[in-house]
This record gives C-alpha cells, structure tokens and sequence, in this order.
C-alpha cells in the first residue's frame, strides 16, 4: 500500500468516525449502493477457483499418475509446479501495484483460456496415442497457467477487492470475501476428482474454461478501473459505470460553510453577535 492511499484510507476512517455506521452487513446486503460491491464479494473468488488452479495444487499427483508417471515422478513434478506457484506469487506481491486491475483480469482470462484448452488437447492427444509421452508438455503448460493465474486472477482480485469497500461495509464485504473463497475451495477439493472420473481430464479442462469464458465476459462488462482511485473517488467510479451507476446512490454531501471574509459586515454581526462593539450596544440599548 502507497503512502498516498494510506492516507486515504486513514481520512476515511477519521471521517467515519464521525457518523460510524453500526449496522455493515444489513448495509450491504440491503442497501442499493452496496449492490455492485455485493456482486463483485461473490463473483470474484468463486471465478478464482474456478480457474482450477487448486485442482492442480491438490491433486496434481494424481493427474500425473493417470498420464503414466510413478509415484517419484508424480512428486517431482508437483514439487515444480509448486515452486513455481511461490515464485509467481512473490512476483505479484511486487508488481500487482503497478499493474491495471481490469486489463488483468481480461489478458489473464485469455490466456488461461488458452492454456486449459491446450492441455485439454494434449491429455485428449494422449488417451488417443498412449505410446507417446505427453507428461513434460503437459507439466510446462500447467507451470504457464499458474504463472498466469497467479500474477492476474489470483492477487489482482484480492488488490481489487480490497480497493472498491468503504469504511462502513469493510468488515462485512472482507468477511463475505473470504468466506466465498474457502467455500469454493472447498466445493472444488470435494468435486474434482469425481469429474476426472466422469468427464476425464479433457473434459475436467474444458469444465473449467467455460466459468473462465464467464468469467472474463464478466470482468470486460462489469468490473471497473480502480488503479491509483482512493476510497473516496470510487464512489463516482461506480457512478458513472454504464451498468452499476443505476444501483448507485450518492450519498448527499454537506456543503462545506463558506468563509464570508468580512464581505457583509451585517451578516457576520447577525450570526455572530460577539463582533457588536460596545459603542454600538449603547445605540442598540437606547
């Protein structure tokens, strides 16, 4: 976080203060102008882990075993697509700042597309052929999908998220965040293996392109820019939005008191009666 939108954050928690709203989660699930943050608490990590890349950080071994690889083998090459996951991640703590938000979300959903068609092919390639190897293209493959997803979907939604909360639904909407996320890990770890079964692993890919198609659609029509936008500017972000912008209401903003500058001596002694010299209370008085 920059020194920049750290202060911004500190004003908006001093200004909150002031008229501290007690009640988060009814705002955000009730309220209109919480609706588009609402959507994107749920959207955001359930297309996460529909990428699939926690099939390929659970079971990784296991899909290697089904292309002929030994148990030795099979570790060795989920301890390289391990590897590179951490490397990846280390890489998007530091450059994820820098990057756009939404050009991210929709160059990673291209190129995810592609990568989970290729190995839908290749894993199809070899149950038509199964004398040839395809074990090393399909772990170079798996190692660019983490790669991709990891330096775009993967940090960028949590960065995006965690720009888009006012102060007074923070707690609530991280809440949500997190909770949407462990549920679909969940329901990803619990399913998978049941649709290598059912679908095989070509199949299994193809499932999971279709949520990243979705997804990417998604993100080009609904999702906003928010790099270098402060708390308090996102709400004219969601305000002009084409399609949130309806949702959205204003909150109606205090007009600051104008400073009169001693141009209507009148008025200022009206509103401010400790400026009536003495000589002017004896006229008044009489």
């Amino acid at each position: 976080m920059s020194a920049r939108e750290f202060k911004d954050l500190d004003s908006a928690s001093a200004d909150q203060k002031v008229k501290q709203q007690q009640q988060p989660w009814n705002d955000i699930m009730m309220e209109r102008k919480y609706r588009p943050h609402l959507c994107m608490v749920i959207l955001i990590p359930f297309f996460q882990q529909m990428t699939g890349i926690n099939f390929f950080m659970f079971f990784s071994p296991v899909l290697f075993k089904t292309l002929g690889a030994d148990n030795n083998t099979s570790l060795k090459y989920t301890m390289i697509i391990g590897l590179v996951y951490i490397c990846a991640t280390l890489v998007a703590t530091v450059v994820a700042d820098e990057l756009e938000r939404r050009f991210e979300f929709l160059k990673g959903g291209f190129f995810v597309l592609i990568l989970q068609v290729l190995v839908a092919r290749v894993k199809y390639g070899f149950e038509t052929n199964p004398k040839m190897d395809y074990i090393v293209p399909i772990v170079l493959v798996i190692c660019c999908h983490v790669i991709i997803v990891e330096t775009s979907w993967g940090p960028i939604g949590w960065l995006f998220l965690s720009e888009i909360f006012p102060v007074e639904i923070r707690s609530a909407a991280q809440s949500i965040t997190v909770s949407v996320n462990m549920l679909f890990t969940s329901i990803v770890a619990e399913v998978s293996l049941n649709l290598l079964c059912d679908l095989k692993l070509f199949g299994l890919f193809y499932f999971f392109a279709g949520f990243v198609v979705v997804g990417t659609i998604f993100f080009y029509y609904f999702m906003p820019e928010t790099k270098g936008k402060s708390v308090e500017e996102m709400s004219h972000v969601w305000k002009q939005h084409w399609y949130w912008g309806r949702y959205y209401i204003q909150e109606e903003e205090e007009e600051p008191e104008e400073e009169t500058g001693g141009g209507n001596i009148q008025t200022e002694m009206s509103q401010q009666p400790w400026l009536i010299t003495d000589e002017e209370w004896v006229l008044i008085s009489n």
